[in-house]
């Protein structure tokens, strides 16, 4: 490449009337284009990004290298949230004598990554109000926590008060949730029901040496009903 001074001549005419005097001209070799294309790439959220590759078309036959390569970059990292995001792997620098570089920058695709929604186990005692319902999460990335979410995901049961005793598999359930860089997987628990205390108190009796007892029949009393229940349910 370049202005080749002299390098374009003329010779060898023949004419009986002509003497020719030969000037030499110049000739010029200009850069080819060489086109740099970035391959697009794709990961999951919060993970290191993969290693950054290209491609060139428009070699010349023979030339196959270039003086200074160049620089692949993306503006995406860890912390990039998930979705397309086009024209984000570009390119910077790159010099040689034969090429001019065209650049073709390359889209960076970002899945959600994946948060599993565990539902805590519970225990009640029959007849009382339902234990507060908590649940962990477990694959959060960049330090993200519960507060980080768009929709936090809610725990329901239909187990109640009056839910017989018993352990109810799967009783608690996980759902609701939404956030752009997270995709959601649900697991239920258990909500085991215990049996209420009872209380039964005997009355007090005296009786005489002849073993007549005085004060009429032995009654006992309860104490410990729930759900509105009396002693008619035993």
């Amino acid at each position: 490449v370049g202005n080749n001074s002299g390098a374009s001549r003329v010779s060898g005419a023949v004419v009986e009337k002509y003497s020719f005097f030969y000037l030499p001209g110049d000739f010029e070799v200009t850069k080819s284009i060489l086109t740099v294309t970035a391959n697009n790439k794709t990961k999951e959220y919060g993970n290191e990004n993969p290693t950054l590759t290209y491609l060139f078309t428009g070699w010349v036959k023979g030339i196959e290298e270039i003086d200074v390569p160049p620089t692949i970059f993306t503006t995406v990292d860890k912390s990039t949230p998930a979705g397309t995001h086009n024209g984000a792997i570009s390119f910077l620098g790159g010099e040689d004598n034969n090429f001019t570089f065209k650049f073709e920058p390359a889209s960076f695709s970002i899945s959600k990554a994946k948060l599993d929604v565990v539902a805590d186990n519970q225990t009640k005692v029959f007849g009382e109000e339902n234990p507060i319902l908590t649940y962990s999460c477990i694959g959060w990335k960049n330090n993200d926590n519960i507060s980080d979410l768009l929709v936090q995901p809610i725990a329901g049961t239909l187990i109640g008060k009056a839910t017989k005793v018993g352990k109810y598999s799967d009783a608690i359930t996980v759902s609701g949730g939404f956030d752009e860089n997270y995709e959601f997987s649900y697991v239920s628990s258990d909500l085991k029901v215990t049996k209420a205390s009872l209380v039964v108190v005997a009355e007090s009796k005296a009786k005489c040496f002849d073993g007549k007892v005085f004060g009429g029949k032995n009654n006992v009393t309860y104490s410990g009903f729930v759900n509105g229940e009396d002693r008619s349910v035993l």
